[in-house]
Order: C-alpha cells, then sequence, then structure tokens
C-alpha cells in the first residue's frame, strides 16, 4: 500500500508540474486518467502531505503549484 500511495504522489508531482491544474477535481480527472482511482479526500490528503499551495496568477487565476522546500518526494 505504501508503494501505491508513493506511486501517486509522485504523479501528483508530474501532473502539477506539467499541467495547469486550477482545483483539486480536475487534478482528481487526471489522476483517474492514469488509472489511479481515489476520493477527493485523498486527493487533498496527498496534496497537504507533498505541501502542494496554491498560487493566484493575475492573468490565469489560481492554481496548484509545489511549494518551494518541497522539490523532492520522501518516503
Amino acid at each position: 500500500m505504501l508503494q501505491k500511495k508513493y506511486e501517486r504522489r509522485q504523479a501528483i508531482l508530474t501532473i502539477i508540474d506539467s499541467v495547469r491544474i486550477v482545483n483539486q477535481r480536475c487534478l482528481l480527472t487526471q489522476l483517474k486518467m492514469q488509472g489511479y482511482h481515489v476520493t477527493l479526500a485523498t486527493v487533498s490528503r496527498d496534496l497537504k502531505a507533498l505541501q502542494v499551495i496554491r498560487i493566484h496568477d493575475r492573468e490565469a487565476g489560481y492554481f496548484l503549484s509545489r511549494h518551494m522546500k518541497s522539490k523532492s518526494l520522501s518516503h
């Protein structure tokens, strides 16, 4: 189970780094497209553990991004 969590969290970071994600539901959709079938609550817990934050861009609105100190994923 820890391996699945690690892989899912790695996938979250990869998605956030490659696609502008505006909310958790969009992230959930991206995860489902990659075969991760989890709940919104699980995504929320993962984002908190990964220290993902919402950033405001004047032109594009809010999006999810890694906190500057959480560039690497630890077990």
